[in-house]
């Protein structure tokens, strides 16, 4: 651990800790100044549509530049389209994302009300969710950082990895999923060599959780609406 160069802690835990800083920093500022989940959900959009996407792709191509050659060739050389590796990906963050739903659905508010919020909140534009978000990531933190920790333990660069990769989500519940999400395609990267298996994996994972929370939103939306036809028809006629 002590022959791990300083640049490699400076470009994977900088951005983490910028990003707990600065995006927790202001989801909490869009909470403290609007009245419900919903306004601070429509207010944190300039984050998650503008400059969340913008800063991972500047992030990328900054690790992509710096990166030692032989890192970036071992990198571009692993990348195989094999079908059968990429459909097992693919599966996999499939079945990472449902895990993620199962575990989420308990600390749902149960009033449609409240839990329909939470997800508008959690929204973002699906490009940044199954591009911009798999390459980036991916790239630094199981290509560049799985690479540059390979002198230490192969656990410890797991934890170091996917801790950096999870600070970066900053809310709690994302923390926890990252964190555990990270570990998964850590392990996927180094049994493959293949980036693009853990890149096709985030992909996936992301797809379906985005997949699964507008059609969780149109559901709350259709049984709100229905629950205000419902009381609406049980209110006494007016007088003539």
């Amino acid at each position: 651990m002590q022959n791990i160069d300083f640049n490699v802690w400076l470009i994977l835990g900088a951005p983490a800790v910028a990003a707990l800083v600065g995006g927790g920093g202001f989801w909490a500022f869009c909470q403290t100044t609007t009245s419900s989940m919903a306004e601070a959900g429509e207010k944190f959009k300039l984050y998650t549509w503008a400059l969340w996407p913008a800063a991972s792709l500047v992030y990328f191509i900054f690790v992509y530049a710096v990166m030692p050659a032989a890192m970036r060739a071992t990198l571009l050389d692993g990348i195989s389209l094999s079908p059968g590796a990429l459909i097992v990906s693919a599966g996999l963050g499939i079945f990472l994302s449902l895990v993620s739903i199962i575990a989420m659905k308990p600390s749902l508010r149960s009033k449609p009300e409240e839990t329909l919020p939470f997800l508008a909140s959690e929204f973002r534009e699906l490009p940044g969710l199954v591009i911009i978000a798999p390459l980036a990531e991916e790239w630094v933190f199981r290509g560049y950082g799985a690479l540059s920790l390979s002198e230490a333990p192969l656990i410890a660069a797991a934890l170091i990895t996917s801790a950096a990769f999870a600070l970066m989500h900053f809310k709690p519940w994302l923390i926890v999923y990252s964190f555990f999400v990270g570990l998964v395609f850590f392990v996927l990267f180094s049994a493959t060599g293949n980036i693009l298996t853990a890149i096709v994996a985030h992909a996936a994972a992301n797809g379906f959780i985005w997949i699964w929370m507008r059609r969780e939103a149109s559901r709350l939306r259709a049984v709100i609406a229905s629950n205000h036809s419902s009381k609406q028809s049980e209110l006494p006629d007016s007088p003539e």
